[in-house]
């Protein structure tokens, strides 16, 4: 049971993760997704979202935030969820 919660898990991020830069690009052109620009930024996240989910589904598998028990979770998941958060943005970033 943990293990298929933990695999839905990780395949809920996998999506989100992709779903997240392509709002947040939505967002940033205003919703002019017929743009040259969005199109541009679009092409360039095409060919990297492989490696950019990759990149943030390792950081979080390090920082172990498909393990606690979420009916108990406590400041130290939530640090732990945000330092990962700024730990693969890091990542992705450079």
């Amino acid at each position: 049971m943990k293990r298929k919660r933990a695999l839905f898990l990780f395949f809920l991020d996998t999506i989100f993760v992709n779903i997240s830069y392509i709002l947040a690009l939505y967002i940033r052109f205003e919703g002019d997704i017929l743009g040259k620009q969005f199109g541009e930024y679009f092409l360039r996240y095409k060919e990297h979202f492989m490696y950019i989910t990759l990149i943030k589904l390792v950081v979080f598998l390090y920082f172990k935030l498909y393990k606690p028990v979420w009916k108990y979770a406590s400041i130290e998941e939530l640090m732990n969820i945000v330092v990962a958060s700024i730990v693969s943005n890091a990542a992705v970033l450079s």
